[in-house]
């Protein structure tokens, strides 16, 4: 996931650039679209939530290795709708669609194999508890992607020229949603065949009338409903999602008009981790970055004003979709991409999704959304002028995904060296790495890590203490960056707090005014107490002492359902 930014910001940059370089971009105005408006008030209120957020980096950006809620990559996502908007041709449209199929294929085929304990390429996915993850790094992205794509496979079996090839992407795609595991995926991807037979005419075939038929398909619906949430509470996470909706509730609750922020989810559930949440997922270690529901995620990160302008773009888009629908030279495609974002919008309801499934989406919505006499060499296009200012434009948000891209490749070949035992240019790695992108928490985190344990083996002195000040400045930097985040907190509290242990007493008030900051912003982390547990023994503070040890006690009762010794 983390180089769908970067492939999403080239593909954004070639289609700016080839409407640009065409030489039928010469009208006055750029094309109107169905969601211009929703899109619009959406923007507003994403940049006036990014504003006012708790952490405005995290808003801008996203979450790192998901990249999907901030505002940057919602601009990408909707600079790709507008580049489907406006493609010239409805044959155009078919190759890209069958790019599509055949790329989610290709993806599902690795996920099969790998299912089968093949993995031909080792670092870029493998199994996770069983289940494939191809090239997605996660069951759940992968299953939610070939959801999507699943309608317009059948669409390709059942009415394309080549039905065997069709038949074939079919099979494949069947194959990596059953390797996925992921009941949700299925359910959408159910919900979306379903959807299609109904959409494309194709249950005109049927002997029942109209009203048996849609009391077909909403008992099957609703069934489909059930069945997910009696699957939810098989698993200890799964059983925990509805207390992650609860606790959305009331981060909502508490910033009601524009929310926390856009994709500062983790900010809020930590802070207000319920007892019952560490009861019912088996640890108190989760971290969740989304709420796992749409409609909830929109309130707790964007506010009443988010949700609303998120109701209103579907509104629209669903008008434009029966407007596609009713066009006979659209219907049969515009059929399998309407019951592909279907299939979406029920996944959703119960899992996040990646980048990955979110740009592919506004690929289809920008092809439904395209004026109706678009289609053929008159289709409207916006001006040379306002094509190169959306070149460049993309070229800036490219530039920059390449840059954060390079400070990934950076901190990547650092933890290389650094299991390679090669200290020395693990460190120029790291730092190159922070050099390119001092905002990304996690860089912070793998750095202090590196820099403490490095300090706890040299026997100089004075190399001794610049690493230990190299961590503590990387701490700080961290908290300045994210003042709102517990992880930043801790991360300098730990610095601080080796410090302390090796010679530098002084620093013990430093670490413990930290974790205490850490843990007004996450109270219920087990590894979290226990830091702080560690610098309570060390100031001699009886009292303290014994609270964390309770508090302890009762996490460890919470997550092992044993009771407290």
């Amino acid at each position: 996931m983390r180089h769908a930014r970067l492939s999403l910001s080239f593909a954004v940059l070639i289609g700016t650039l080839g409407i640009a370089l065409s030489p039928r971009s010469k009208t006055l105005h750029p094309a109107r679209t169905a969601l211009d408006l929703p899109l619009l008030a959406a923007a507003a209120v994403l940049a006036a939530s990014t504003y006012f957020s708790d952490d405005r980096f995290l808003s801008l950006m996203g979450t790192y290795n998901h990249y999907l809620h901030g505002l940057g990559p919602a601009a990408l996502c909707a600079a790709l709708y507008y580049l489907a908007a406006w493609s010239a041709e409805e044959r155009l449209i078919r190759r890209t669609l069958a790019v599509c199929l055949g790329a989610a294929c290709i993806v599902s085929a690795y996920a099969v194999v790998q299912n089968w304990g093949w993995e031909p390429f080792p670092q870029v996915g493998g199994l996770m508890n069983a289940r494939s993850t191809s090239t997605l790094g996660s069951p759940v992205s992968l299953g939610t992607y070939l959801a999507l794509v699943f309608p317009l496979g059948l669409h390709w079996a059942l009415e394309g020229r080549r039905r065997i090839l069709g038949w074939l992407c079919l099979a494949a795609l069947a194959g990596g949603l059953i390797a996925s595991i992921s009941r949700g995926a299925w359910v959408g991807a159910a919900a979306g065949s379903l959807a299609y037979v109904v959409l494309s005419g194709r249950s005109a075939r049927l002997t029942w009338d109209r009203k048996r038929l849609g009391a077909l398909a909403l008992g099957l619906m609703v069934a489909a409903g059930i069945m997910a949430w009696r699957l939810s509470a098989r698993g200890p996470h799964d059983s925990a999602r509805g207390e992650v909706w609860k606790i959305a509730l009331n981060v909502f609750q508490e910033k009601p008009w524009l929310g926390t922020g856009p994709d500062t989810f983790e900010l809020g559930f930590r802070r207000l981790k319920t007892r019952a949440h560490v009861q019912q997922a088996l640890t108190s270690m989760e971290y969740q970055t989304h709420a796992h529901n749409d409609f909830l995620q929109a309130l707790a990160t964007t506010g009443a004003l988010g949700c609303a302008a998120y109701v209103f773009l579907l509104v629209a888009l669903v008008r434009a979709a029966m407007r596609a629908l009713a066009d006979p030279a659209r219907k049969p495609w515009a059929a399998a991409l309407c019951s592909g974002l279907l299939a979406l919008f029920v996944i959703m309801k119960v899992n996040p999704v990646p980048l990955e499934a979110v740009s592919l989406a506004a690929l289809f919505t920008g092809f439904l959304c395209r004026p109706a006499g678009g289609l053929g060499t008159d289709s409207p296009r916006p001006a040379k002028l306002t094509a190169w200012v959306l070149v460049l434009a993309a070229g800036g948000m490219a530039a920059f995904a390449v840059r954060l891209a390079a400070a990934d490749r950076e901190i990547k070949t650092a933890q290389i060296f650094q299991t390679a035992g090669r200290p020395g240019r693990a460190l120029s790695h790291f730092q190159a790495g922070l050099e390119l992108n001092r905002h990304e928490m996690i860089y912070h985190v793998d750095f202090v890590n590196f820099l403490n344990a490095q300090a706890a083996t040299v026997r100089n002195g004075f190399v001794q203490k610049e690493l230990l000040e190299k961590a503590v400045s990387s701490g700080r930097e961290a908290v300045e960056a994210h003042p709102r985040l517990s992880l930043s907190h801790y991360t300098l509290g730990v610095a601080a707090l080796m410090q302390a242990r090796l010679g530098m007493p002084e620093r013990l008030a430093v670490a413990e005014e930290e974790l205490d900051a850490a843990l007004r912003l996450d109270p219920l982390l087990d590894t979290l107490l226990r830091t702080r547990l560690d610098a309570a023994l060390m100031r001699g503070d009886i009292a303290k002492t014994a609270e964390l040890r309770q508090r302890l006690r009762e996490l460890r009762y919470l997550s092992n359902r044993r009771p407290p010794s």
